[in-house]
């Protein structure tokens, strides 16, 4: 996944909405243009346990 200098929290949620829910976040390259590296761990299951990959939950902002 790499995001661009202007993208606003919409393009980067919808980036991370196609990143398999079973990979993880490995490392980060650039500084214009970052690009993140996203890896499934070899002998993990497909399947995860409950809570892990959902959406992080934050408290709204006033």
């Amino acid at each position: 996944m790499t995001v661009r200098p202007g993208a606003d929290p919409v393009d980067v949620s919808s980036a991370l909405g196609a990143v398999p829910v079973d990979t993880v976040f490995t490392e980060a390259f650039g500084d214009a243009d970052i690009t993140l590296i996203f890896r499934t761990i070899p002998g993990t299951s497909a399947l995860l346990p409950a809570g892990i990959g959902d959406l992080p939950r934050i408290p709204a902002m006033r």
